[in-house]
């Protein structure tokens, strides 16, 4: 009698998903409020701080406090607290909470805290870069802005989650070219058109405001 030969195991699949990565306009959403948070927290740090130079002043009035650095300083630490904590504790700030995104290695895995300052770091320089760092997200496979390249990072959405070892695609969340252009029109208003504005206008109106005050104050005295 033939022995019967049993079929050779079949190799175990790798899981394969796809993973929803993060553009442009969502992404804005969550610095907007993350940015009146911190705004917020800045000033409350700020308050204390003038407190403090205050009291510092009334026991010690030969050498009063550098009160304006203590209030820069507060701000710093605020912003520096609130991105770094945030995105090393939990991989989300509270904005990118509230719309359902999170910051990941490439791999799955959670920031460590040296990807996290490396990541506050290229907020820094994409922002001094005139945001050009951030309008990368928008052309960007993997929507990746300079600091996400800097740090190795990618946002996803919070319901996404794999492992290191798994298989996955990236998939854009506005996958729409023309959405995607409106922010570079946006960038470009904000960034270019609004300051040339601003600053033209003070140009002009800087002098006739300065008399109107002056005038004013003239007044005021003369009484």
């Amino acid at each position: 009698m033939v022995a019967q030969t049993k079929p050779a195991a079949q190799p175990a699949k790798r899981r394969q998903r796809e993973v929803t990565v993060f553009g442009f306009g969502r992404r804005l959403g969550a610095a907007a409020i993350d940015a009146v948070i911190v705004i917020f927290l800045a000033w409350v740090f700020a308050i204390l701080a003038s407190l403090v130079g205050w009291l510092f002043t009334m026991f010690n009035s030969n050498n009063p406090p550098p009160v304006q650095a203590l209030i820069m300083g507060s701000a710093l630490v605020v912003s520096v607290v609130y991105f770094i904590g945030a995105w090393a504790k939990d991989g989300a700030t509270v904005g990118q909470s509230i719309l359902g995104m999170k910051v990941v290695r490439p791999d799955g895995s959670k920031l460590t805290l040296t990807a996290a300052i490396l990541r506050y770091i290229g907020y820094i320089i994409s922002g001094l870069l005139l945001s050009l760092g951030f309008l990368w997200i928008n052309f960007d496979a993997r929507r990746q802005g300079l600091h996400d390249k800097i740090a190795r990072t990618i946002v996803i959405s919070s319901d996404d989650d794999y492992k290191v070892g798994d298989t996955f695609k990236l998939v854009a969340n506005d996958a729409d070219r023309q959405r995607r252009y409106l922010w570079v029109v946006l960038w470009f208003v904000l960034l270019v058109v609004a300051p040339s504005l601003l600053f033209s206008s003070l140009i002009v109106l800087g002098p006739v405001m300065s008399r109107w005050a002056q005038s004013i104050l003239q007044g005021i005295a003369a009484r």
